[in-house]
């Protein structure tokens, strides 16, 4: 068996045992939460890939803006880096304000109140200037 083969029996048997998340199933109406603030949506981008970067690990974090359309897109990678752990749509609302949805991930080992929680962090950091991870 050659590498390439080997790699995609165990992406494959990840998809299919595991069950790993993919933007497509995080970004979901019923992992969603959203939260709306009185800032620039650059700011919010700012703070949020900025924490995320310090709080998970190395390398977990893709952060992309997309000035065009003023929105942007912070991800966590899931184990591995394979998977998506969450996501975070954020979106200019006009008259310097901005709207983020936070998808997480549906794991075994992940419950409401460690999403909630995780939501909580995130609000703090952009409302109250908090950098607890």
């Amino acid at each position: 068996m050659n590498g390439r083969s080997a790699i995609a029996i165990i992406v494959s048997l990840c998809m299919a045992l595991a069950g790993c998340a993919t933007v497509d199933n995080v970004v979901t109406p019923e992992n969603r939460r959203t939260l709306s603030f009185d800032r620039d949506y650059q700011a919010v981008y700012r703070i949020i890939s900025e924490g995320l970067q310090r709080c998970v690990s190395p390398g977990a974090v893709r952060a992309t803006m997309y000035p065009d359309t003023r929105t942007a897109r912070v991800l966590i990678a899931g184990s591995g880096g394979a998977s998506v752990g969450s996501v975070h749509e954020i979106r200019a609302a006009g008259d310097g304000k901005t709207v983020v949805d936070f998808y997480n991930d549906v794991c075994l080992t992940c419950s409401a109140d460690q999403a909630n929680e995780r939501v909580q962090r995130l609000h703090n950091w952009i409302e109250g200037g908090s950098t607890d991870c």
